[in-house]
């Protein structure tokens, strides 16, 4: 039986690590000024609207509208020189993290991924929906697979400190099971090797001359590089998603650059009326002191997946009974900077 993770940079955020857009921007506007004026054109668009570029790569898809047709090797140019120096960034940031004490590590992860789906996270129907599954299928091993979305592997430094990977040993009859950790994929790379950013397809690109560019596009359009280097990481990712009984959401924001990847997980919910899709929120503006509070959250989530699938409200309202969320509940965090980054 296969669990899914599918990691956003959330996890980063909740082990101490400043590795959101937003966080770089300061940074890359200070190394620009020692730059060639062409590179100075991305960061001077950054510096006059920080809130709009905060999703960086849906904003560049609009950036490209301020550029001609025989313009592609100038976006590349700064498109290139930001996308090097965030790397340069995040291998920095990931220096921060201590990853020595082992055991509290290892239990907070354990905690996490075999309580995903208590009443502590979930409500209490949710949670006896996925409790009841995993009842039925009790003799089966359980893997606990992840496709992270982020560009660090404070992931598997985490998931490194469980002995043996193992999750959990459990007596059911006469059978021992046990319960693993299993594949870690990097949908978009690592900062070490092939980061990929990008738009999710080619409406996003402002541009229209661009948008019906092939060759533009494989430089742009996250679905299409992906293919283009031939990795293979986005037909195991499909590949996982369509394996699996269970996928749970952390730390992701549902964003628009990521589309292809929940259309596929929408696409995979109806297919089979066992599986269940769980989503951990965060939203530090919500409170639950109304009866429209939960209601309101539950359909701005379902609405935004749906506009990704063309879903229709009678489809969205055929898979709701199967779509769990969760709102602020940081499951994996755990403050693992080194003391001297703390005390600054």
């Amino acid at each position: 039986m296969n669990i899914t993770f599918m990691i956003g940079n959330g996890f980063d955020v909740g082990l101490g690590m400043k590795t959101g857009f937003k966080d770089f921007f300061p940074v890359y506007l200070a190394q620009s000024e020692k730059k060639p004026q062409e590179i100075k054109r991305l960061a001077k668009e950054i510096k006059n609207d920080f809130q709009t570029w905060s999703d960086f790569e849906l904003q560049m898809g609009q950036y490209t509208a301020l550029f001609g047709s025989g313009e592609i090797g100038k976006i590349i140019q700064q498109f290139r020189d930001f996308q090097t120096e965030f790397m340069k960034y995040l291998k920095e940031k990931q220096k921060e993290l201590s990853f020595q004490d082992k055991t509290a590590i290892a239990e907070l992860m354990l905690s996490a991924l075999k309580g995903f789906y208590t009443t502590t996270n979930l409500q209490n129907r949710s949670s006896e929906t996925i409790e009841k599954i995993l009842r039925a299928r009790a003799v089966e091993k359980r893997q606990f697979h992840f496709i992270s979305f982020n560009y660090t592997c404070a992931l598997e430094n985490c998931l490194d400190t469980i002995p043996d990977r193992l999750v959990e040993i459990r007596k059911v009859g006469k059978s021992t099971i046990k319960d693993v950790v299993g594949k870690i994929i990097h949908v978009h790379g690592t900062e070490r090797n092939v980061p990929i950013m990008g738009v999710g397809d080619s409406y996003q690109i402002a541009n229209k001359e661009l948008a019906s560019n092939e060759r533009f596009l494989r430089y742009f359009v996250k679905p299409k590089i992906n293919a283009a280097h031939r990795t293979n990481q986005d037909v195991e990712t499909s590949t996982l998603i369509s394996n699996s009984t269970i996928i749970c959401v952390y730390g992701m924001s549902l964003g628009a650059t990521d589309k292809n990847w929940w259309n596929e997980v929408l696409l995979w919910l109806k297919e089979n009326s066992e599986r269940q899709l769980v989503i951990f929120d965060y939203d530090p503006e919500f409170s639950n002191t109304s009866q429209f509070d939960w209601i309101e959250k539950e359909y701005s989530i379902l609405d935004k997946l749906a506009s990704y699938n063309n879903a229709s409200e009678q489809d969205i309202e055929m898979l709701r009974p199967r779509i769990h969320i969760a709102v602020n509940k940081n499951i994996f965090e755990m403050d693992l900077r080194m003391k001297s980054v703390v005390l600054g």
